[in-house]
Formats: structure tokens, sequence, C-alpha cells
């Protein structure tokens, strides 16, 4: 028995051994199913993280073109936040991945120029200022040097709150940006991206459907555009943007339907490019329009390219697509300019004014606005105060809040050297995107809407929105992210970047809250409250936020010129300054005048008066009649051309100063000779006087220097009709008049006119029927009224109400259109509806309260008279039928 015990000692190591190795395989076996467990869970919720950084940043690219474009602050702050929740959802999901934070080449730039907006904004002293930007220091000496507040530091911004605000809006672009370019790392999700952004060209062309068939003017019936009537009512209220925006979700729907494989599915992605490429013809814009056609045939010609190549099984080069781009581009270039010129040439016969006007011809004056500002600047955002003194007088007094050029705008803002690098960034980002995307439909459809974006952007600022700007950039991550050559940084530098997006755009949002328009709204409430002084304190304040924005400077010296007793010395140091910020203004110039006639340096005053009047000031001549009595002062105080001293001569006939007028017309006669322009007043002038023979002679006169003109006819006409030769003056029109003038719309009017107040309806109605089609609104609204009466005189009331309401809905701002309605009314039996119309008129023109009033008697008493003789009717019925 010891022996087989001993024998079964060997045997029983065996087993143990073997159960220990068996035991042992089995942990390892249960730990490797273990760590597999793990990685699944770990991937699963990467994917997770990955998609919910998906769902926020199609958040972002869905608010920002539904909140009105996103030009509101609440709108830009709200796609601030949004944007940061989801670069904190793209970092975690980087963490989560353990995959590297990438950021491709263009987003190195992108950073470099957000971190120079923000430069912009830091306080520098004198010197260094001086140095980087003469013309800046030179305008803060000159505004802030006399109110205290300048030397001291000061940003480089012109408008620091406007920069502060444009700051917040590149961080935001900025963390779109690097957003998409971690997301599109996966194809799936690139496509999904693709997707979004057609669906969110299909809403906004969906509510633009809508409003159009419910015909409602406001968008979802409550928020009105109050600076735009756009054709096709969307949350765009530009309709060039609007324009810009669909041809780029068009693009990527176009893109969708050529990769589709389900029929299905690529049908309903080509209902949705119907919809949003009708959206584009429908917004009227012509550059959007031009654009979109150039972006779909580049894009079409592209992927037949490509597919051509793949039958053919030959490699496509990239530089197959430079020629028939460089010919589309050409081609759209051309279209637009020429539909420019052929727009302003069928509108009017002075085209050439027309075409002077456009976008195109805007081009050049802004080039002195940048050579000033070169370096480092004006501030981005800050065009529109830093514009003021460069802005044409030609265009009166219009804001322009943009340069209406991509490459004017970046270069005024940022300086050329930070312009022109942001622009060769995202140029070579593009053609670097169309060498190496040549077989991906859907970056080529980015690259080709991009590029129709900035077509547009030539003669547009669409861009300076964030309603287009985050599609844009979107769009420009999906076409330029290349993961080769994009910098790798540490999954843990990601997590600063949510921080670092939170504090600026904090810090931004509060110094952008003193903006310039509610400013300027606060200033002027105080305008009509406060003493002039405290106008004065409040204007400093604002000038020291806005040291380039010439309506401080402007309202002060309006406070200090309403005051009594005047303080010229302070006035007249505010308007000088509101002329330096804003040369094209007017009214600082009388303001000035004013000063210096205190002052009595009137010879000075007058110079100003007539400056005033060089800047179109309607109301300088009417003070200018006021303020001088004698003839050479007058003269003085206006330009010696033709026409401003026919102007001065019909405001002295006006105040019935005949001997002055004459004086003026006499003069006008003796500097440029025989001018029709003076010898009209001279006839204006014997009209008044009761002198027809003489003024009969004039017209006369008149005819034979300017036979091409009906003036002289006109004045003829009026002189027989003074002396009470109405069938000659008649003979005379329907002689000479028609035969040398047959379809001129005042002569016409005239006849229609004459033949009315002799009773002959049907005459006038045929001198109506041959007025020209494209006759200017004024002798449009005289025709209606002609026609009215004429209806009214045959007792035709109801086409005479009915021609009349139509006066009244083409000048509906117009009271005095409202009272001859009112008046018609009346006439016609329509008391009550008279009364109403009268009240309507006399709310538009408090001058009309008195007759309204009086109108309102007229017709109490005459429903009270006519209500009477029906009650007497009635009883004189009853004692007949008794």
């Amino acid at each position: 028995m010891v022996a087989s015990l001993a024998c079964w000692k060997p045997v029983n190591r065996c087993f143990e051994l073997l159960s220990t190795m068996k035991f042992a395989s089995q942990g390892r076996v249960a730990f490797v199913s273990e760590a597999g467990s793990r990685r699944q869970r770990s991937r699963r919720h990467a994917q997770g993280a990955w998609l919910r950084a998906e769902i926020a940043l199609g958040v972002v690219l869905f608010f920002c073109p539904l909140a009105i474009g996103t030009v509101h602050p609440w709108a830009i702050g709200t796609a601030a936040g949004l944007a940061l929740l989801a670069a904190a959802l793209t970092a975690w999901a980087t963490l989560r991945s353990g995959e590297p934070f990438l950021v491709p080449s263009p987003g190195i730039a992108f950073t470099a120029v957000t971190a120079y907006i923000g430069f912009q904004l830091l306080p520098l002293p004198p010197f260094l200022v001086g140095l980087l930007a003469p013309r800046t220091r030179e305008l803060h000496e000159f505004v802030l040097g006399p109110l205290g507040h300048y030397p001291a530091w000061r940003p480089l911004s012109l408008d620091p709150p406007a920069t502060a605000l444009e700051l917040v809006k590149a961080v935001t672009y900025l963390a779109v940006f690097l957003c998409a370019a971690q997301i599109v790392r996966s194809r799936r999700a690139k496509s999904r991206l693709i997707g979004m952004l057609g669906a969110v060209g299909v809403v906004v062309a969906v509510i633009g459907f809508g409003h159009a068939l419910w015909g409602a003017t406001a968008l979802f019936g409550v928020f009105s555009f109050q600076h735009a009537a756009p054709p096709f009512l969307t949350p765009f209220g530009n309709p060039n943007h609007l324009a810009s925006f669909l041809a780029l979700c068009a693009t990527a729907l176009l893109a969708k339907v050529l990769t589709e494989r389900d029929r299905k599915i690529a049908t309903l992605w080509a209902f949705g490019y119907l919809a949003t490429g009708v959206g584009v013809l429908l917004s009227l814009s012509r550059g959007g329009i031009v654009a979109f056609v150039a972006a779909q045939l580049m894009l079409g010609i592209a992927v037949w390219m490509v597919r051509q190549s793949e039958s053919e099984g030959v490699a496509l080069r990239p530089r197959a697509f430079v020629v028939p781009a460089s010919v589309l581009l050409v081609l759209a270039v051309a279209a637009y300019i020429a539909w420019d010129a052929l727009a302003a040439e069928f509108a009017t016969a002075d085209s050439l004014d027309k075409l002077k006007d456009s976008k195109l011809a805007m081009w050049s004056s802004f080039w002195p606005l940048v050579r000033e500002h070169w370096l480092v600047g004006h501030g981005r955002g800050a065009f529109e105060v830093a514009f003021q003194r460069f802005q044409d007088p030609a265009w009166g007094q219009a804001t322009f809040t943009h340069a209406e050029n991509l490459v004017g705008q970046w270069v005024s803002d940022l300086g050329v050297p930070m312009g022109l690098l942001l622009l060769g960034a995202c140029a070579w980002a593009l053609l670097g995107a169309l060498r190496r995307g040549a077989t991906d439909p859907e970056r080529l459809a980015c690259i080709f809407g991009l590029a129709a974006i900035s077509l547009h952007e030539l003669v547009d600022f669409g861009l300076e929105q964030g309603g287009l700007a985050v599609p844009a950039t979107l769009a420009f991550a999906v076409a330029s992210f290349r993961q080769e050559n994009a910098t790798s940084f540490r999954r843990r530098a990601a997590a600063l970047l949510v921080p670092v997006i939170a504090g600026v755009t904090a810090l931004g949002m509060v110094r952008a809250l003193p903006s310039l328009r509610r400013d300027g709204e606060e200033l002027a409430a105080r305008l009509s409250k406060d003493k002039a002084d405290d106008v004065a304190a409040a204007a400093v304040q604002m000038a020291e936020r806005h040291p380039a924005d010439y309506f401080p400077q402007l309202v002060a010296a309006q406070a200090y010129a309403a005051e009594r007793p005047l303080h010229p010395d302070k006035l007249v140091g505010f308007a000088n300054r509101a002329m330096y910020l804003n040369p094209s203004l007017p009214l600082p110039h009388r303001l000035a005048a004013l000063a210096l006639r205190a002052k009595g340096h009137l010879a000075q005053a007058r110079i100003e008066y007539k400056l005033a009047y060089e800047l179109k000031d309607p109301t300088v001549v009417a003070e200018v009649t006021r303020v001088f009595q004698k003839t050479e002062e007058l003269l003085e105080a206006i330009p010696d051309r033709p026409e401003a001293l026919a102007h001065l001569a019909d405001q002295l006939i006006t105040e019935r100063r005949y001997e002055d007028a004459q004086a003026v017309a006499q003069a006008s006669l003796a500097r440029h000779g025989e001018k029709p322009d003076a010898l009209q007043r001279l006839a204006r002038i014997a009209g008044a006087r009761g002198q027809p023979q003489t003024q009969l002679l004039i017209g006369e006169r008149l005819t034979k220097i300017a036979p091409n003109q009906t003036s002289g006819l006109q004045v003829r006409v009026e002189a027989l009709m003074a002396q009470g030769d109405a069938a000659g003056a008649l003979a005379l029109l329907e002689g000479e008049g028609l035969q040398r003038f047959p379809r001129d719309a005042g002569v016409l009017l005239s006849l229609a006119r004459l033949r009315l107040s002799r009773g002959d309806t049907k005459g006038c109605r045929e001198a109506l029927k041959r007025l020209p089609a494209g006759m200017d609104p004024g002798a449009r609204l005289a025709a209606l009224s002609l026609e009215s009466s004429a209806a009214e005189r045959d007792g035709q009331g109801t086409r005479a109400l009915a021609l009349m309401r139509q006066a009244v809905a083409m000048r509906p701002e117009d009271a005095g259109w409202q009272w001859q309605h009112a008046l018609l009314l009346e006439r016609l039996g329509r008391f009550d509806q008279a009364a109403h119309e009268a009240a309507a008129a006399a709310d538009k023109s408090p001058s009309l309260r008195e007759e309204a009033e009086k109108l309102k008697a007229r017709a109490a008493a005459k429903k009270q008279e006519l209500e009477q003789m029906r009650r007497w009717k009635d009883v004189a019925d009853g004692e007949k039928s008794r």
C-alpha cells in the first residue's frame, strides 16, 4: 500500500498542475473578454460623444440663418453660446476617442486673424498708436483732445464696441470651423453635414414660399423689417444675402442628388434643390443669380469630367478644371456688369448717372480709407464710422455700413498685410481642396458653393452676417480639411478651447454693449429734454467710445444752437468736429454759420451757407433769405450757378420779394447769359406782378432760345390765361403744342386741365389718353386727379372715387391727396367716410386739423339736414296716404 501510495503522488501532482493550468487559462480568457467589452463600451461612448458634437454643430447651423440672419446682438450672443457648446462637446469627443485635435492650415490663419482683432481692442500708448496708425492718432488729437480725453492710451480701432462684437463673431466662426474640422474626419459625418447644409436651405426657402402664398408682409406675422422690403420674405432681410445663402445650400443639395444611390431619396434631394434654386431667382438679386448659375455650371462640368475620366479609365488632372472655371468666372463677371449697365439704360435715359451710382463705381471710393490705415486697419467692424470722412457728397446723407466688396472690407478693417493674409489663406486652401477633391462631389459642391459666394461678395457684404458666414465656414471646413496636412495638438489641449472661447465671448459681449446705434438713440432722446451742457457731456462720453463718429458732435452742436443765450464758441467747436468727421453733411455748416453770425463774421457765415447748399441742404435757401436782406449778400451766400440762382429767385418769389427776385434773375442773366432758368423766373415775377404782356414777351424769348423745351410754350399759355384769353391759350396748346410736343406729359396735362376748365370732359379724357406710359409719378398723379374730376363732372361718382383712391395709394404718406379724397367724398354725399378721411389726413399733417374739424362739422350738419328732410318726407307721405 505504501508503494502504491508512493506511485500515486506523482500522478496526483500532475493532476494538480493540469487543474492549475486549466483555471489559469479560463482566467485569461475571462480577462481578455472583459477588456474587449470595455473597449467596445469606450468606442460606443466615443461615437455617442461625436454624435452629440455633430448635433450641436447642426443646431448652430440651423440657428444662424433662422435667427433673422444673425444680425442682432442677441442672435450673435446666442450663436456664440451654441458654438461654445459645440466646441465643448467636440473637445470631449476627442478626449473620449483618444484621437488628436487637428487644426487644418486655414485654421491657423483664422486663429491669427481672431487674435489680431483682439489686438485692435488693446489700449496702446499714443506714441505706439502714432507709429502704427498715424492717421488714427491725428483723429484722436483733433476730436478727443479738445474734449479732454487725449492724450491717453487708446485702441487702434476707431469704434471699439463694434470691434468687440466682431471679435465675438470671429471666435464663433473659428469654433465652428474647428468643430467641423474634427467631425468631417468621418466620411459619414461629412455627408450628414452636407445634408444638414442643404436642409437648412430648404427650410428657409419653404418659409419664403409660405409667406408668399399667405401674402404676409411680416415675418411669421410678428417681425417686420424696418429698413428693407425683401421681395421674397424669409429670415434674411437683405435679398442679396438670401441669394448667396440659398446658392450655397442648393449646390450642396445638387451634390446629394448626384451621390445618392437610392432614387427615392435622390428625388427628395432634387425637390429641395428645385426649391432653393427657385428661391435664388425670387430673391431678385442680380449678383446672387449670376453667381448661383455660375456655381451650378461649374459643379455640373466638374462632375461630368470626373465621370468621363472614370468611364475612360484615365486619371483626371486637377488642371483640367482651370479652363472651364476661368471661362465661367469671366462670363459671370461680364454678365453682372452688363446686367447693371442694361438695367440702368432701361430705367432711364440718364444711364451714365445710374451707372455712376452702381456698386461697381463705389469701389474706387474705398481706397483712400485703405491708404490711410493700410498697416493695421481702422478696426474690424468700424467701417461705418471710419468711412464717413471719405464719403462722396454726391451720395447725399446715405450711411454705408460695409464696403460692399470683400477685398475692400477685409483690407480696410484689418490692414493690407493681415487682410491679404486672410484672403490668400482662403484662396490657397480652396485651390488645394480643388486639387485634392477632384473625385469627391460633396467636396466639389462646397468648393463651388464658396466660389459662388466669393463671386457675389465682390458686390455685397453677406459674409459680414452670421446667417451666411456660419454655413460658409462649415462648407469651408468640409472643402479644405486634409488630415495629413493638419497640425496635431494633444487631446488635452482641446480642453483649453472651451474656456478660451467662453472668456473671449463674455468679454467681447460686455465690451460691445454700448453699440453705436444704442448710444445714438439715447443721446438723441436727450436733445429735446436736457440742457445744452448736459447733452454735450453725454456727447463727450459717446465720442470717447466712438471717436470717429460724427453724431455726438452734431447733437452737441444742435443743443448749443437751440439754447439761448447762444454760446458761439462751443457751438462752432462741435460743428467743426462734425464737419471733419463727416464732410458730406450740410447741417454742421449751417450751425457753424449761425455761430459765425453771432460773432459778427458775416462773410464767413455766407461761405458756410454756400457750402451747405453745395451739399444739397433743402432748407438753406429759406434761411439765407431770412437772414440776409441785401441782394449782394444773397448772391454771396449761394453758389454762382444758374440753377442755384434760380432756386434763390423761386424762394424770393414765394416770399413776395419780387424786386429782390428780379435782381437775382437779372444777375444770373448778366453773369451766365440768357439761360432758360433765369428767363422762367422773370416770367414768374411778371405773372405774380400782374404783367401778362411782359410775361408773354418773355415766353416768346424762351421759345426762341430753347426751341426744344416746353417752358416757353407754358409761359405763353399762362400769360394768355392771365389776360383772360382762354380760347387763345387752348388754340396755342392744340396747335403749336401738339404739333411740336405731341407726347410731352406737361403739354398734355395743361391741355387736359384747360379743356376741363371749359367743361369739355371728353376733350380732357382724349388729352389724358395720349399721355406716355413711362411718365414720372408726379405726372401720373396729376393725370389721375384730372380724370377723377372729369368723372365727377360727368356724374360718375364711383369712378371718380376709384381714381382718387389710386392717387392716395401712390402717395400714402402725402396728407394732401388724402385731403382731396375727403373733399370728394363730401361732395358725393358720403359724409361719414369724408370725416374719417379728413381725420386721417389731419393726423399726417397737423396744419389740416382745423380744416378737418370744419369738414366734420359740415358733414354732421349736412347729415342732420338730410335726416330731417327724410323725416318730413315720411310725414308728407303719411298725410297723403290718409
